[in-house]
C-alpha cells in the first residue's frame, strides 16, 4: 500500500489473513533528512530479495526465501526507501543509502 496526505507518505502491508495486523509506516514529505521524502512518491518498485543493501551490507533480520520479493519507493530528489520483512522482529523494516 502506498498513500499520501498533505504532509506525509504512508507505506504498508495489508495481509490476506484478516487475523494478522497490518504493518504501517509513515514518513514526512518535504524533509531532506534521511527519514523523509522530498516530494510525493507515485509508484512502488518490486525487486528480488537478496538480503543486502546496494553496497553489499547485510540487512538486519532479513531471511532469504526463494521467490520472495522486496519493494522500494523512489524519491524524486534523494535515494529510494527500500522495504523488506525483518523476520527476527516480525515487522516491516526499511533502509536507505
Amino acid at each position: 500500500m502506498l498513500g499520501t496526505e498533505k504532509d506525509r507518505v504512508v507505506v504498508g502491508i495489508v495481509w490476506g489473513n484478516p487475523k494478522k495486523r497490518e504493518e504501517i509506516l509513515t514518513f514526512p514529505i518535504g524533509t531532506p533528512a534521511q527519514d523523509g521524502f522530498s516530494t510525493r512518491p507515485t509508484k512502488i518498485e518490486i525487486h528480488p530479495l537478496d538480503c543486502k543493501t546496494e553496497d553489499g551490507r547485510p540487512l538486519p533480520g532479513c531471511k532469504f526465501v526463494s521467490g520472495c520479493m522486496t519493494f522500494s519507493v523512489p524519491d524524486a530528489q534523494a535515494d529510494a526507501f527500500n522495504f523488506y520483512w525483518d523476520a527476527s522482529d516480525r515487522k516491516l523494516a526499511w533502509w536507505r543509502l
